[in-house]
């Protein structure tokens, strides 16, 4: 997948990096993208405001649309979507986690 940035007119911005996908040979798809506002603050000026969710479990924090040094998450999950609390504080992920299979 990619992420594709506009302004508020339509105009291309740029593509996000999606640097949770290096060293993964696999496809994966994403599924959430989601930016705090920031209505209720920030309680930290460095605190990644912007996520990335796919489904294969890897989440991508970022400062902004500029951040090179991106928090990357491996969750385990089979990832169906991410959310920001209000405040902007934490991240919920939501998905399933798959049972390996046993051999009797």
């Amino acid at each position: 997948g990619e992420v594709h940035l506009y302004d508020c007119n339509g105009n291309a911005i740029t593509k996000l990096p999606l640097y949770c996908m290096e060293g993964n040979s696999g496809a994966a798809n994403i599924v959430g993208v989601d930016w705090y506002d920031g209505l209720e603050g920030h309680s930290d000026p460095n605190a990644p405001t912007l996520a990335i969710g796919l489904d294969n479990g890897r989440v991508q924090l970022m400062r902004g649309e500029s951040d090179e040094k991106a928090v990357l998450i491996h969750t385990s999950l089979r990832t169906t979507r991410i959310k920001w609390n209000t405040a902007g504080t934490v991240l919920a992920v939501a998905g399933s986690q798959s049972l390996a299979a046993t051999v009797y």
